[in-house]
């Protein structure tokens, strides 16, 4: 398998344009599930279980 567009900058820039908003908007939901989890979290087990289906729904 030839890896040769590794080496293209235009593709990399490209791809970089892409990837890095897409990334950051990942890191921001992930940052916020956890959040959710520490705040919920002292409500039970139940509690935890609802945020969790809550999360993989709006995830989907």
């Amino acid at each position: 398998m030839s890896f040769a567009f590794l080496r293209d900058r235009a593709f990399l820039r490209e791809m970089g344009q892409i990837a890095l908003p897409i990334a950051f908007q990942q890191l921001i939901n992930a940052s916020l599930n956890m959040i959710d989890v520490i705040m919920v979290g002292q409500l039970g087990e139940s509690s935890i279980a609802a945020l969790g289906f809550s999360n993989q729904v709006f995830s989907f």
